[in-house]
């Protein structure tokens, strides 16, 4: 039972201010109204301006990422990877 409660809050945080990822996921987080019974859902639609860290792979082809700080926007029809912990 005690999983069960833990997944209706949300993440647990360490300190009083949310990651950058959990603030992110809470601004998508939301209860049906109409359907009370499927717990929390999760939208692709933001409500907020936070936005996850973006990493592409290097230029270097080593198999390591590098963040996209260019601030553009994403080109349509991307496949995107949202890795959650």
């Amino acid at each position: 039972m005690a999983n069960d409660d833990h997944s209706r809050r949300g993440p647990v945080r360490r300190s009083e201010q949310p990651t950058l990822e959990g603030q992110f996921v809470s601004e998508r987080r939301y209860g049906s109204p109409k359907r009370p019974e499927t717990g929390p859902n999760y939208s692709i639609d933001s409500k907020g301006t936070t936005l996850p860290v973006i990493a592409i792979p290097s230029l270097k082809g080593d198999g390591t990422y590098d963040q996209d700080e260019s601030g553009r926007e994403l080109v349509h029809g991307l496949d995107v990877t949202l890795v959650l912990q």
